[in-house]
């Protein structure tokens, strides 16, 4: 019944605004990137509610980071408007705090992440970071479209209204293509989605190839683990280089900073790194990496061998271990033997499908369809806990794990105000677009608003979390909290720019 209530009060609302009716667009956007994502992870044990669930509480977490950004800002004595904000708080804040979800999962739910693999890392990653970018381009867009977020010029060259504003002033768009929603011609960035997916997914690597060293000793065991945490802590480093750059590169490469990197590393990386380019391939690429190695696990915990005993024979198994019986005993022979690996799951997950089909047709129940997905993806997490969950008292490792991601990244933050306070010492201000910001200029047309208006608005985003997967209680703590972060953004954007007057 409350689906059915929000679904009519977001249809009312693209019916009677325009404006709502264009600024949702990033939304569905958002949307159909983790739908997308979620349905091209084939190698994944999570569930949709589970993954929706990420997304729609992600979005009153983006609410909360713009709240910790303007506190970092008032730490470091800078306004959202200046450019060091843009450049240290924007990119190091928002790129460590977008994690939550996964840390929260990490000590609420230990036995649960222990059977991640690394195509669930990549999927919730998604997932956490389409959330914040719904909640950015949504604010974004009304900003835009109410022309309180774009300067005299913009106003004067952009058409007014639509989507065609919306792409003069820099907005993301999105289509059908799952690889899209990247914004900047010069420095690009890939969207939140995707590049806290790398990140995600990195993690997920990471501890992958922790667990593969265990079989090693010597000096082979200690590389893997050294890679074990360099690869997240680079794939974070380089999202926050680019988030850096894209904030600083409007149309002229390091526009605000006089045409060069905050410092020689960033530029280092981002030369590195191709200035942003890329990023949605390389995500395909993981995904594609991380099919590999999650099948090599979901063989050890006896994938395989449960949809073929109850499937009316026993074809797959034997002939990947006749291909693994004569493939060399070297690297290439490896990548054989996981070659082997992935055409056998792939091959049984087929016939698993087809015979389901002709049992559909004999007995006239295409209901029967729509529960195959469900049923193999039950069958990876059960063979995933076979090979991955270890006994109730080992759980502390992973609780331990979350525990240490929380402490770095409070640290981490701790150390903004101080990195701000440097960077504006030798930078001016330029015209940064970030969310803190957005949050500010919608504080204003907050207060414009009438008492029927702003009940809409409430409404409205308490029903895009219902719609997005959440519960009933979180659209309303959302809906409520609308009205308390809009109607509050404006004092604490006072209080930033002037304490004492408080």
């Amino acid at each position: 019944m409350a689906s059915w209530f929000a679904l009519l009060v977001l249809l009312v609302a693209v019916v009677v605004s325009p404006m709502i009716r264009t600024a949702l667009g990033a939304w569905i956007g958002c949307l159909w990137l983790v739908v997308c994502w979620f349905a091209l992870a084939r190698a994944k044990t999570v569930s949709w509610a589970l993954t929706s669930g990420v997304f729609a509480t992600g979005m009153p977490l983006a609410l909360l980071i713009a709240t910790v950004s303007l506190w970092v800002c008032s730490a470091a004595g800078v306004t959202p408007s200046d450019t060091a904000a843009s450049l240290v708080v924007a990119p190091i804040v928002e790129e460590v705090l977008k994690l939550t979800p996964l840390a929260v999962l990490a000590l609420a739910a230990p036995g649960r992440v222990r059977r991640f693999l690394v195509s669930d890392w990549i999927v919730l990653g998604v997932a956490a970071g389409a959330a914040f970018e719904t909640v950015e381009e949504v604010s974004r867009r009304i900003a835009l479209l109410t022309g309180r977020g774009s300067s005299l010029l913009d106003r004067l060259i952009c058409p007014e209204g639509g989507v065609r504003q919306l792409k003069c002033n820099g907005a993301s768009t999105y289509s059908l293509v799952p690889l899209s929603g990247a914004s900047g011609n010069v420095f690009v960035f890939a969207g939140h989605a995707f590049v806290t997916g790398l990140v995600a997914g990195a993690i997920g690597l990471g501890i992958a190839l922790w667990r593969r060293s265990r079989v090693h000793r010597g000096g082979y065991r200690a590389a893997l683990r050294v890679l074990g945490i360099l690869v997240p802590s680079w794939t974070l480093w380089v999202a926050v280089v680019d988030h850096m750059g894209r904030n600083d590169s409007d149309y002229v490469l390091w526009l605000h900073t006089g045409g060069d990197a905050p410092s020689w590393p960033v530029e280092v990386t981002a030369s590195l790194t191709g200035y942003g380019h890329g990023r949605g391939a390389a995500l395909l690429l993981m995904l594609a990496l991380a099919w590999i190695i999650d099948t090599r696990t979901l063989w050890g915990g006896g994938y395989v061998s449960a949809l073929e005993s109850g499937n009316y024979g026993n074809r797959w198994g034997p002939w990947r271990w006749r291909v693994w019986a004569g493939v060399p005993r070297n690297a290439f022979g490896r990548f054989l033997a996981d070659g082997a690996c992935l055409v056998s799951v792939v091959g049984v997950e087929w016939r698993w499908a087809w015979m389901t089909l002709m049992e559909a047709a004999a007995f006239h129940e295409p209901r029967l369809l729509l529960t195959t997905p469900a049923k193999l993806r039950i069958a990876r997490e059960e063979a995933a806990r076979a090979e991955l969950d270890p006994a109730p008292e080992q759980w502390w490792r992973v609780r331990l794990g979350g525990l240490c991601a929380v402490g770095v990244g409070v640290l981490v933050i701790a150390m903004v105000p101080d990195l701000t306070r440097s960077m504006a010492d030798s930078l001016g201000e330029g015209q940064p677009f970030w969310l803190a910001q957005i949050l500010d200029l919608l504080g204003a047309a907050w207060e414009s608003l009438s008492w029927e208006q702003k009940l809409g608005l409430m409404l409205l985003a308490g029903a895009i979390i219902l719609l997005s997967g959440g519960t009933l209680g979180l659209a309303f703590e959302v809906g409520m909290g609308v009205a308390t972060v809009f109607g509050a953004a404006r004092g604490a954007a006072a209080f930033i720019r002037d304490p004492r007057a408080r």
